[in-house]
C-alpha cells in the first residue's frame, strides 16, 4: 500500500527499476483539472442565479460540486465510469448546466482513442442526465499516438472545451459548441493533429458533424484548443 515518509511518496512493487527509469503513476485519489462556471442568468426556467459550479475528476471519476456563495458545497458524481479526465462546464441562457469531459483510452488509432462525453442538469446540478458519448476519437490520452514532436514529453489529449451562445439577439442563441484536438477521421497516428468543433442546437440531444478549424493541410500539430462565444 502506498505511504508517505520524510516528504516522499513510496509505492511498494515487485517490479525492478533502475535509477533514471521513467515511471508512470496514477494516484487513485488525485483531484485533477478543476474548472468553474457561474450561473448569471436571472428568472429563467432553470436559473439558479449566482450558483457556482466546479467540475473535476477525482481518481478519474467525474464530479460536479455546486454552492450558493461558496460557504458550503454539494458534490455529485456525474460519471462513475472510472476513466474520466479533463471536464469543462457552460451555462445555457435558460440556466441549464452543460458538462463535457474526456474518457481516456490506453490504445489509440482509428476509432480506438478517447471518447467525448456529455451530460446536463436542469435542477441546479442536483441531478444529471446519463453520460452520453458524443465523439469517438482517434487520439488516446495514454495510448501510443499522443506524443507528437511538438509535445513529445508530456503528451497531448483530446480534452474538450464547451461554450454556449447566450446572446438573446443571436439567431443561434442556445447553441452549444464543443472543441477538441484529434487526428483526421482516417488517421490514427503521426503529427497531423487538428482542432475540431461540433455543435448542438437542441440541448445536446443531437450533434453536428465535426468541422476542422485550422487551415493547414497536414503540416502542423494543433493541441489543447479552447473556445468561447461572444
Amino acid at each position: 500500500m502506498p505511504f508517505v515518509k520524510n516528504g516522499g511518496l513510496f509505492i511498494p512493487t515487485n517490479k525492478t527499476y533502475n535509477l533514471g527509469d521513467e515511471v508512470f503513476m496514477l494516484l487513485t485519489l488525485m483531484d485533477d483539472k478543476e474548472l468553474m462556471a457561474i450561473d448569471t442568468t436571472v428568472g429563467q426556467v432553470h436559473s439558479y442565479t449566482n450558483r457556482i459550479y466546479v467540475i473535476w475528476d477525482e481518481g478519474n471519476v467525474e464530479r460536479v460540486a455546486y454552492s450558493d456563495g461558496g460557504a458550503t458545497w454539494t458534490t455529485v458524481v456525474v460519471d462513475s465510469n472510472g476513466g474520466d479526465i479533463g471536464g469543462d462546464l457552460a451555462i445555457g441562457p435558460d440556466g441549464t448546466v452543460y458538462a463535457v469531459w474526456d474518457r481516456y483510452s490506453q490504445s489509440g488509432g482509428v476509432g480506438a482513442g478517447d471518447v467525448l462525453v456529455f451530460a446536463k442538469s436542469t435542477d441546479g446540478g442536483a441531478t444529471w442526465t446519463a453520460p452520453a458519448v458524443v465523439v469517438t476519437h482517434n487520439l488516446a490520452s495514454f495510448g501510443t499516438n499522443n506524443t507528437p514532436p511538438a509535445q513529445d514529453q508530456r503528451g497531448v489529449n483530446p480534452m474538450p472545451s464547451i461554450a454556449v451562445d447566450r446572446d438573446a439577439s443571436s439567431a443561434y442563441v442556445g447553441t452549444i459548441y464543443v472543441c477538441y484536438a484529434d487526428f483526421p477521421p482516417a488517421t490514427g497516428s503521426g503529427t497531423d493533429l487538428n482542432t475540431y468543433v461540433i455543435h448542438s442546437s437542441d440541448g445536446g440531444s443531437s450533434w453536428s458533424s465535426q468541422l476542422k478549424v485550422n487551415d493547414d493541410t497536414g503540416t502542423a500539430t494543433q493541441f489543447f484548443p479552447w473556445l468561447t462565444v461572444d
